[in-house]
């Protein structure tokens, strides 16, 4: 008779990156261990439970530098037609390490990127950090509004990213924020760099 691994959880801890603690679970050599922000599977060593399928989100709303991809521009390598990579196979780290925090088995089932207009993903930046980059043609809001109040519930820092134009920020012991993004530097094609509405 043989019995399933345990499942060993970590939260993440103030001043601890999650991929330090992924990091950690791994040299135990546990299986199952996954590593948390709060309620949020940020990472697991046996790797995302769902798939991807048809959905390339990630190869459209976010900015790539490894590419010199804009936000809101498919990536090179997007087939559109057949809506797959066409380097999958030979793809950079960039792209195979990263997974949105819906295929890390958070939310609903039908919240897939592409069929609610927006990529979750979790940083490392200042502190545990998570971001909704939303395209406002295809956003489902309700379920975008609902995402991002669980977000909150977790994370220190929350921002939605509208059309790579406005964002809005939710922090601890600040409320919410408004903003808009501005012109990134020459060479820069991921960071969000915003100046927020005046009197915020």
């Amino acid at each position: 008779m043989t019995t399933e691994p345990e499942l060993i959880e970590h939260v993440v801890q103030p001043g601890e990156t999650f991929r330090d603690a992924l990091e950690q679970l791994k040299a135990h050599g546990e299986a199952f261990s996954e590593v948390r922000v709060g309620e949020i599977t940020v990472g697991r060593n046996d790797g995302p439970p769902r798939a991807c399928n048809s959905c390339n989100a990630c190869c459209v709303l976010p900015g790539i530098n490894h590419f010199k991809k804009l936000p809101h521009r498919p990536c090179q390598h997007l087939n559109q037609r057949k809506r797959k990579c066409g380097i999958y196979a030979t793809r950079p780290g960039v792209c195979e390490e990263y997974y949105c925090l819906w295929i890390m088995g958070n939310f609903e089932t039908d919240d897939r990127p592409d069929k609610i207009g927006a990529v979750v993903g979790a940083f490392d930046h200042n502190g545990a950090l998570a971001s909704i980059q939303v395209d406002s043609k295809a956003a489902n809001w309700p379920r975008i509004e609902a995402i991002f109040r669980q977000l909150c519930g977790s994370f220190p820092r929350v921002q939605i990213v509208v059309d790579d134009k406005t964002i809005v920020i939710a922090e601890a012991g600040k409320g919410l924020r408004r903003g808009r993004i501005l012109p990134r530097p020459s060479g820069d094609y991921e960071s969000t760099i915003y100046e927020l509405e005046e009197g915020q």
